[in-house]
């Protein structure tokens, strides 16, 4: 199913998930532009790329939207990063059909943005890259000696779509990997997590944690080659959200931050946690001249749970 994410309260509806359906430019894109207008040219635009966890930054988008002049795309495709993987990724699957079809609905929407995106836009490539390429006590699904071909190949073709896209005069954000978690039992959702009259204490299932220094070391390997990438494409971007969401501060990395839950479920943020990189985030777009510096609103920015960016 898909996981429902919400920008003020609008849907993320350009979500594609096992075969569900395909992409259609004409009538999705309406539905995941925000705000929702024409292009005018002096805006610039972000598209917002990957699987779900491009969609898990829609409390980010949301501070964005709210505070910014800039127009944002929303399009992901469940478990199919941007650049896509090869099919044989995915042989452990019982239905691979399904995944076939979601890697053309992927392939289709890159398409689709090459050509229609203006120079001067920024795509931001957001994906679990942590989970694809994690390696030993954080592997989630796939065996740790099984990744690493498919990183060199990932790497390959993430550096032939950042030529691409400096070719046509695009910038490119590339979302670190946000700590992840054992897997939380399915009714554990943020809906089920927060606490009020009707459940007074926060079920414990809901605060999942994981060591620091075991997660950074497990993203190590592909952290490395994204960077050593990065030196060598001046159009291409590091966006670190894990020491916002992880500060160096802690010793593990939680799903629950001063009472309050900042994790959707085991791996997808929830708004309040998206929106703890606002702060960060912008000042990483001035500092990189992605943003102009003057906002669409006098009204502070939102401010983190713990105070602290």
């Amino acid at each position: 199913a898909h996981v429902a994410f919400r920008v003020n309260d609008i849907p993320l509806q350009c979500n594609y998930f096992q075969g569900d359906r395909g992409f259609d430019a004409a009538t999705d894109l309406p539905s995941c532009t925000f705000p929702a207008r024409h292009r005018t040219s002096p805006i610039a635009r972000f598209y917002y790329l990957g699987n779900s966890h491009a969609g898990h930054l829609s409390g980010l988008i949301e501070a964005i939207q709210n505070h910014q002049p800039i127009d944002q795309v929303v399009l992901f495709v469940g478990g199919v990063p941007v650049p896509t993987l090869p099919f044989d990724y995915y042989n452990t699957l019982e239905r691979k059909e399904w995944k076939r079809m979601d890697l053309a609905t992927q392939q289709n929407i890159v398409r689709h943005v090459l050509q229609q995106a203006k120079p001067g836009d920024t795509l931001v490539l957001s994906s679990s890259m942590g989970i694809f390429f994690g390696k030993g006590d954080i592997s989630v699904y796939y065996e740790a000696d099984r990744h690493h071909p498919y990183l060199q190949q990932w790497i390959s073709s993430f550096d032939a779509f950042t030529r691409e896209a400096a070719d046509k005069g695009l910038k490119i954000i590339l979302m670190l990997p946000t700590p992840h978690f054992q897997v939380m039992h399915v009714s554990h959702t943020t809906e089920h997590c927060n606490t009020g009259w009707f459940a007074p204490v926060m079920p414990p299932d809901c605060n999942l944690s994981v060591d620091r220094k075991v997660f950074r070391k497990g993203i190590s390997e592909f952290e490395t080659a994204a960077r050593k990438l990065a030196a060598s494409h001046s159009n291409l971007y590091i966006y670190d959200p894990f020491e916002v969401i992880c500060p160096s501060d802690q010793n593990s990395c939680q799903t629950v931050r001063d009472g309050v839950v900042i994790y959707r479920d085991y791996h997808h943020l929830n708004n309040r946690g998206g929106a703890l990189l606002y702060p960060s985030y912008v000042e990483f777009l001035k500092t990189n001249k992605l943003l102009r510096s003057t906002p669409i609103s006098s009204a502070p920015p939102p401010v983190p749970v713990s105070g602290k960016a």
